[in-house]
């Protein structure tokens, strides 16, 4: 009889653990259904290097260098199907209290957004959703004015190597010669340092 009433024990004791793990199975599901289609972990790498460039009246050395996010700059933002929206907005608060927020049109019942939405890229009229470290991220979907669904998730950004791209020789025209770190992107181009 305690043998039985053991085995019973046991039996229950699994069926509780298996609900358990099953319920953090789900709730961990729940929590990434909405992100973007890279994930939620990304790498910055620092670019450095040099060219040579020549022009019609003398040859300088240009030095070149950036900072891009791996594995993309640009990305989809994916959630289930079943979300009746026609847009969605994603929005983060910067270290100095300033709320930065992009939004995207929805096509139908996609399951991602229309456009990419830009994560690390950062010029005179850009402005990058993501900053190095911990990026807690809020979404609201929006159907015709009215707000059907939102939540946030979590993306880290990790700070990662320095690439050093080989040093090349490249010809300019006059206006590459008047401003040479335009040719920055060229050179990252033509030796494939990624």
């Amino acid at each position: 009889m305690h043998s039985c009433t053991s085995l019973i024990y046991r039996s229950i004791l699994k069926l509780k653990l298996f609900s358990l793990l099953l319920s953090l199975g789900v709730t961990y599901h729940t929590k990434a259904e909405v992100g973007f289609s890279t994930g939620d972990e990304f790498s910055t790498r620092t670019r450095v290097g040099s060219l040579t460039l020549v022009c019609p009246r003398e040859t300088r050395v240009v030095y070149c260098s950036d900072h891009i996010l791996f594995p993309i700059d640009h990305d989809y933002l994916t959630f289930p199907q079943n979300i009746n929206a026609d847009i969605v907005r994603v929005s983060r608060v910067n270290s100095r209290g300033q709320v930065r927020t992009k939004s995207s049109r929805i096509l139908g019942n996609s399951g991602k957004s229309a456009k990419t939405f830009n994560l690390w890229v950062k010029t005179l009229f850009q402005r990058p959703l993501l900053a190095m470290g911990v990026n807690t991220l809020k979404y609201e979907f929006i159907n015709d004015g009215d707000t059907v669904k939102q939540g946030e998730f979590t993306v880290v950004v990790n700070e990662g190597e320095n690439k050093y791209c080989e040093h090349i020789v490249m010809s300019g025209m006059p206006g590459d010669c008047m401003n040479p770190h335009s040719l920055c992107g060229v050179y990252f181009t033509r030796t494939s340092c990624k």
